[in-house]
C-alpha cells in the first residue's frame, strides 16, 4: 500500500503533471472571468433600469395625488421624496410643452430637458 502511495505522489510531483495542473487551474479561472464579467454588467444595468422605474413610479404618484398644486408645492412634494429615498439624489422640474424650469432638488440631473422629451435616459454610477 505505502509502495502505491509512494508512486502516486512521485507522479503528482512530476513536472509534466504540474504544468498540466497550472493550465487547467488557468482555463477555470478565465472560463469564470469569461462568464462573470457580462453577468455583472447585465446586473448593473437591470438593477439601473428598475431604479428608473421605481423613482418614476413614486413621481407620478406625486403628480397624480396633487393634481391641482402649485409650482411650489410640487416641488416641496418631490424635496420630502429626495429625504424618504437615499436613491434619489436630485431632480429638475420643468412645465410642459415649453420646457420652462420651474425648479429643482438636490444633485442636478445630466438629462437635459430635450433628452428628457425623447424619452432617452442617462444613467451616472456614482458612490
Amino acid at each position: 500500500m505505502s509502495s502505491r502511495l509512494r508512486l502516486l505522489l512521485r507522479f503528482l510531483n512530476a513536472r509534466l503533471s504540474k504544468r498540466i495542473s497550472v493550465w487547467i487551474l488557468a482555463s477555470i479561472f478565465l472560463i469564470e472571468f469569461i462568464i462573470l464579467v457580462p453577468s455583472v454588467s447585465r446586473r448593473k444595468q437591470e438593477l439601473l433600469q428598475q431604479l428608473t422605474m421605481i423613482s418614476s413610479g413614486k413621481v407620478a404618484w406625486i403628480i397624480k395625488t396633487y393634481p391641482y398644486q402649485s409650482e411650489a408645492e410640487l416641488l416641496k412634494q418631490l424635496m420630502y421624496l429626495e429625504q424618504l429615498d437615499a436613491n434619489i439624489k436630485g431632480g429638475l422640474v420643468y412645465k410642459l410643452p415649453d420646457g420652462k424650469r420651474i425648479g429643482e432638488f438636490g444633485e442636478p440631473p445630466q438629462l437635459s430637458f430635450s433628452q428628457a422629451k425623447l424619452g432617452e435616459d442617462v444613467y451616472l454610477n456614482t458612490p
